[in-house]
């Protein structure tokens, strides 16, 4: 079951702050041992809007911890450990005419 919630406040007239995280389990069976750890994923931003033109900038931060086995997964000495974290930083300007 793939959970995901966040938030957006305004801070000022016209500033927003927003804030979101999100877990996404294995897709492994759950009898398999040593599999049970979800990617997450973490998230948080600002934006500002003008009369016509906006800026927006966010990061996110992405983490996943994979156990893959080329074999049989109820062998750990086949089982190799992937650790990825992975970091976006995202700034977009928008304009309204």
């Amino acid at each position: 079951l793939n959970a995901r919630f966040g938030f957006e406040h305004l801070i000022a007239p016209s500033v927003f702050f927003r804030a979101g995280y999100a877990i996404q389990p294995q897709p492994f069976d759950r009898s398999i041992e040593h599999t049970r750890k979800a990617a997450q994923t973490f998230a948080t931003g600002i934006g500002v809007n003008g009369r016509s033109v906006n800026f927006d900038i966010g990061y996110r931060l992405r983490t996943v911890h994979l156990d893959y086995f080329a074999f049989d997964p109820s062998d750990l000495s086949n089982r190799t450990n992937f650790i990825t974290n992975t970091h976006h930083i995202v700034f977009s300007i928008s304009t309204r005419f």
